[in-house]
């Protein structure tokens, strides 16, 4: 049976790419924003991503690249959808309340007498 530390040291995980553990075309990832999101994948805060080593490979760098493009798309359309929802209460709020339009009136206008 092979010892664990033989085992272990025999691969040379220094050279090996964070994402997959390949050898294949692992390179030092260099770009701020790919080591950005690939530390948002595993939901750790590295405060100078400059200074940090990571390597990847080209296979594992395109899918980060991927998911965070996704992920901003995400938030792209959640942000949409919520401005679309809130207009649409309101709009609706207009027709189901026949005093909508008069409380906005009375609010906006500070001359007029409100003992109604």
């Amino acid at each position: 049976m092979a010892d664990m530390t033989t085992t272990t040291s025999s691969h040379n995980f220094e050279s090996a790419c964070a994402g997959c553990l390949s050898h294949h075309l692992a390179a030092i990832v260099t770009d701020v924003e790919i080591k950005k999101a690939y530390y948002e994948l595993l939901n750790i805060t590295v405060e100078n991503l400059e200074t940090v080593t990571l390597r990847l490979c080209l296979e594992c760098r395109g899918n980060i690249l991927k998911f965070d493009a996704f992920k901003r798309q995400v938030i792209d359309s959640h942000d949409v959808l919520n401005k679309y929802l809130v207009r649409e209460s309101l709009y609706l709020e207009r027709y189901r309340n026949p005093l909508y339009d008069f409380d906005i009136f009375l609010l906006l206008s500070p001359d007029i007498d409100r003992d109604y």
